[in-house]
């Protein structure tokens, strides 16, 4: 096509004018993909301090003979907030084969109590700092158990024997010791204190052996972690309506209030900062655009007396405009995928996010479309004066 052809030959001809509008794109589409790439980090640190802010709805049974059972665990897990669950278990049993630290003489010899979870990490004393893991690892299987340290010294126990315990009904389980604790409150017990309560002989373990010496599903809590902590009043609602007859329902999500509202001003902040560009970039390219336009009056006049129609002027400048923006954003991608990742990974609050979400390549297509969409209209606004008017009237502006 001839205004194809134009087109191509103006770019050509006018270099110094076609290198600083090819700048003031570069430059404009660099700044607007770094944003978007911060934007985008903050995101993802957004999502990821979500799902590990450990916020939870937690149930409490109220009644000892009607506990949570596995169709309540399963009831909670199936929700659709739901992340996770951390049952909370807890039977008192004998030892078999070693001798638990004695305690008043009216408590039950050779008994302890032993504490399921499904992650030990989290709802136990663990997690609150009472106990301390002093040496090996947490219990992660159904076979392991953590001791206490002055028990495993009594009883000449050390990390990876096997103990065994029986249930109150008679049933038989055997477990790894994996780790040891202290609390630093062993030696202010008292003498009443009895031996199934006695410290020393609190052992913790997986929920699954619990279950296996208690003989049924049975839960003293449950915790349920949250995938969207905002949602957390709608889930803690829904328990009331699913459990409120049978469990305490409370919830905790301090850690993530805590951090709320530096997730919220940090995208606000970098969303005004995407804006602010964006309507600089346009301000400034339609600025360049009318005094471009004002010294191409001839050049307009020139095609007009040939005959040449309207629309196809309008396409080979909106084509000039559209090469030249399209050869910026391609340098402006390529510089980015080089700069942005070491750039901003450098940031302390980015150190932890996957260098993929820094890359503008997924962003560029939308900030290419607009920005075609934006300069077509720019170059429509600046034409328009020269386009309504006839022919005779431009000429006579250049002789004035």
């Amino acid at each position: 096509m001839a205004w194809t052809r134009r087109a191509f030959c103006y770019i050509k001809r006018k270099k110094m004018k076609t290198l600083l509008l090819f700048l003031i794109f570069f430059v404009s589409v660099f700044a607007i993909l770094g944003a978007w790439a911060v934007l985008r980090a903050s995101a993802q640190v957004g999502r990821s301090i979500k799902e590990n802010s450990n916020s939870k709805v937690t149930l409490e049974s109220m009644d000892q003979e009607h506990m949570l059972d596995a169709a309540d665990a399963e009831m909670a897990s199936s929700l659709e907030n739901t992340v996770r669950i951390n049952r909370v278990s807890r039977t008192e049993a004998y030892a078999n084969g070693f001798w638990p630290v004695e305690g008043n003489e009216e408590g039950e010899p050779g008994r302890v109590i032993i504490h399921g979870y499904d992650d030990m990490e989290h709802d136990s004393p663990f997690e609150e700092q009472i106990c301390r893991l002093v040496e090996g690892r947490m219990a992660d299987g159904k076979e392991e158990i953590v001791i206490n340290r002055i028990l495993a010294e009594r009883g000449q126990i050390k990390i990876g024997d096997m103990l065994s315990f029986q249930g109150e009904q008679g049933q038989n389980a055997s477990a790894a010791v994996v780790g040891f604790y202290l609390t630093g409150n062993e030696s202010s017990q008292t003498d009443a204190v009895l031996t199934e309560n006695r410290i020393e002989n609190q052992i913790y373990a997986d929920a699954s052996l619990v279950r296996e010496l208690w003989g049924k599903e049975r839960y003293k809590k449950i915790s349920v972690y949250l995938a969207d902590p905002d949602l957390l009043e709608q889930t803690e609602e829904e328990m009331e309506r699913l459990f409120g007859n049978k469990a305490e329902v409370g919830r905790l999500d301090t850690v993530y209030q805590k951090l709320r509202y530096s997730i919220q001003q940090t995208a606000r902040v970098t969303k005004l900062i995407l804006v602010l560009i964006g309507l600089t970039s346009v301000f400034i390219t339609g600025s360049l655009l009318g005094l471009w336009m004002r010294n191409r009056k001839k050049e307009i006049a020139v095609y007009f007396s040939m005959g040449i129609e309207r629309k196809n002027v309008f396409a080979q400048m909106c084509l000039e405009c559209v090469l030249l923006y399209t050869g910026a954003a391609a340098v402006a991608e390529a510089a980015g995928l080089c700069i942005f990742p070491a750039w901003i990974s450098r940031m302390d609050a980015f150190r932890d996010v996957k260098a993929q979400s820094f890359c503008p390549d997924a962003s560029i297509l939308p900030v290419w479309g607009i920005g075609t969409v934006l300069l077509a209209a720019l170059v429509g606004l600046a034409a328009a004066p020269y386009f309504r008017k006839q022919l005779k009237d431009i000429l006579s502006e250049m002789e004035g």
